[in-house]
């Protein structure tokens, strides 16, 4: 049996080395692909915002599209592997560690996205109005700001007493999910076993907990935050899903009034967006 090597670092940085497998690259990547016509709109403007960037999955994907962006995130572990990552893209990528809900730009954005249940990991409306009143300043005329956010039946089906094992190069992560109603909380219990070399292992554990917005908590917070118009639409990162079993998370857009940017209100109506009253 290989040997465990207790590991006396913050806990992210062990898990961070075993975090890009999975499921955790398979939504970045339906992610960009469901909005790839707004970053392809977004060349040759401000860079893109990605929020909760992580380990750079998205932003990488997003530079290699043509943009250029900038990622923030508060783990220097994470930034610290999203930096490898987009090493290639010097000049067109740019990492910041700064907490989502006081955020500092030199200029208005006109594009910011926020990928992987970002706002499902704030604890409360007020701690989502924070931070969407925080994005809402570094947006310009015509800005938008889009993200996904979990729904109330994927927490109910995906979560209770639910174990996933993520195995990979750099060691395996395994996520202990549940699901608490009554606080409309998710948990998942992460202990990670990275490789060292020569046999033995790190291993790390942390709890990590996410929460359930309706869709009523959302588009209400979106607008006292200071965005002029809503808009959402149902999406899964995997199509399976598309065939008429519940979906698993909803894409929301807050926009700012104004055409002064690229990217024009219609096409998030050909991206199957539709406005929420």
């Amino acid at each position: 049996m290989p040997k465990l090597a207790r590991s006396r670092r913050d806990p992210y940085e062990v898990i961070a080395r075993v975090y890009d497998q999975d499921v955790h690259l398979e939504v970045p990547r339906a992610f960009f692909q469901a909005l790839r016509p707004l970053f392809r709109d977004a060349r040759g403007g401000p860079p893109v915002l990605d929020l909760g960037c992580g380990s750079g999955l998205l932003t990488e994907r997003v530079a290699r599209a043509g943009a250029s962006v900038l990622g923030i995130d508060g783990s220097r572990a994470m930034l610290a592997r999203a930096r490898r990552r987009c090493a290639g893209f010097e000049g067109r990528v740019r990492l910041l560690r700064q907490p989502l809900d006081r955020l500092r730009l030199a200029a208005p954005a006109e594009l910011a996205v926020a990928c992987g249940d970002v706002m499902n990991h704030l604890p409360s409306p007020v701690a989502l109005r924070k931070v969407l009143t925080s994005i809402r300043r570094c947006l310009g005329s015509g800005g938008l700001l889009v993200f996904d956010a979990l729904t109330e039946a994927c927490f109910e089906e995906y979560w209770p007493d639910n174990t996933h094992l993520l195995q990979g190069p750099h060691g395996d992560l395994l996520m202990d999910c549940d699901w608490d109603p009554r606080a409309r909380r998710g948990s998942v219990r992460m202990i990670a076993y990275a490789r060292n070399g020569r046999g033995s292992y790190s291993r790390a554990e942390a709890t990590l907990f996410e929460y359930l917005y309706g869709d009523g908590e959302i588009a209400r917070a979106l607008r006292e935050s200071g965005f002029d118009e809503v808009f959402r639409r149902d999406w899964s990162p995997w199509p399976d899903l598309e065939s008429g079993a519940p979906m698993d998370r909803r894409l929301w857009c807050g926009r700012v009034a104004g055409d002064e940017a690229r990217i024009r209100p219609g096409r998030l109506r050909a991206l199957g967006f539709r406005p929420v009253a």
